[in-house]
């Protein structure tokens, strides 16, 4: 008696082998998302000035997700001309979802300036 080969099933074939992929690439996409609203900050420049030689900025640092954490900004200053002088970082080290807080910081010029303007270049 001859034995007839076995017939492979859905899961061995390529449309199984492309239904795989497909369902760990949506589970992915899920995970990323779902992530990506949980801690989720947003930063502005409610005032900024200089003190001699030094840069001062306040800032507006609101939580925006779901978790609750710690934001780190970088800030950026420029001079009169819109030339970007430096870019300094600073933390917020918890903030509840809902919570704004004003946030102060400062950083060294290394040339005095009579006018600078902030902008906050990115925040995690």
């Amino acid at each position: 008696m001859s034995r007839r080969p076995a017939s492979s099933g859905f899961w061995d074939s390529l449309p199984g082998a492309l239904t795989i992929i497909g369902l760990l690439a949506l589970v992915s996409v899920f995970v990323l998302v779902r992530e990506r609203g949980a801690h989720r900050m947003v930063a502005s420049v409610e005032a900024c000035g200089f003190e001699g030689a030094v840069v001062k900025v306040a800032l507006r640092v609101r939580n925006v997700g779901r978790e609750a954490g710690p934001a780190q900004i970088e800030w950026a200053y420029q001079d009169l001309a819109g030339n970007r002088v430096e870019a300094d970082p600073t933390t917020v080290a918890h903030l509840s979802p809902g919570e704004s807080v004003r946030h102060e910081a400062t950083a060294p010029l290394d040339i005095p300036s009579a006018t600078v303007t902030c902008e906050v270049t990115a925040v995690r």
